[in-house]
């Protein structure tokens, strides 16, 4: 019925709803609900449920789907309404419900996926975008493990321009978990040229902790997720990473 309501319902409102449910009974169930098959029609066979789950996500991706219709025709978020834009936030969290229910495997997927995802990082979209995707990719990362290292050439500028975003605390704070979680995921395969300077782009949010009247938000939760970031790497990479330049013995 979740299902139904995905390809079918016009209203962007209980379409976020279905897509919150699914995350739910995936928490609770996990990957064996992704194993169970679709009920089967006169004109179409029975299907396994996380194939058909991830054609639509792929759909309200690439906002193909009945309920974003009628919004800004080009995909930017410029003219669309309220809810057309907000629909996205729940399917990133699908996405990334998805991801930790079928754990490594879902690499089969992110070819689909993270092209779909990058176009929200795009300059023209409004931050709240950016915000959504990059959570999304740490969310996947998180899930990944080692397979992450394939998809480190193409994530880091998006990360490093996140990272150096001086207007939204929100896209630096999800830029940095983005990149801890895959550095995390990735561990060794980083390679220490690429650990250190993914280092040197969080530095400057680190630094910031420790000097007076710096202001980098309303919480700076960026230099929270740059530091638990920081930590990530040293339990990911401990032999690759310079201590004595992170932790000074008179810090």
């Amino acid at each position: 019925k979740y299902l139904k309501l995905l390809e079918v319902e016009e209203s962007s409102t209980i379409v976020a709803s279905t897509c919150e449910s699914i995350s739910e009974i995936l928490a609770t169930v996990g990957m064996s609900a992704l194993t169970l098959k679709t009920d089967a029609t006169e004109t179409v066979p029975a299907q396994d449920i996380g194939t058909v789950l991830l054609n639509h996500i792929l759909v309200l991706l690439n906002e193909k789907a009945v309920c974003q219709q009628g919004g800004g025709g080009d995909g930017e978020d410029e003219g669309e309404d309220g809810d057309h834009v907000a629909i996205m936030d729940y399917v990133c969290d699908l996405v990334g419900s998805v991801a930790k229910a079928i754990g490594p495997h879902f690499d089969t997927y992110i070819p689909h996926i993270f092209p779909l995802l990058l176009k929200f990082c795009n300059p023209k979209r409004v931050y709240t975008s950016q915000i959504m995707a990059l959570g999304c990719f740490g969310e996947c990362f998180m899930e990944l493990g080692p397979a992450a290292t394939k998809y480190v050439d193409s994530m880091a500028p998006l990360i490093k321009q996140g990272l150096e975003n001086t207007t939204h605390e929100n896209v630096r704070r999800n830029s940095a978990f983005a990149l801890g979680h895959m550095v995390k995921a990735c561990g060794s395969n980083i390679g220490q040229e690429n650990l250190l300077q993914m280092l040197s782009w969080l530095g400057p949010l680190c630094s910031v902790a420790s000097e007076k009247d710096q202001k980098t938000g309303a919480k700076g939760a960026d230099v929270d997720n740059a530091v638990s970031a920081v930590s990530r790497m040293i339990e990911a990479c401990p032999g690759m990473i310079p201590l004595e330049s992170i932790l000074p013995v008179n810090f």
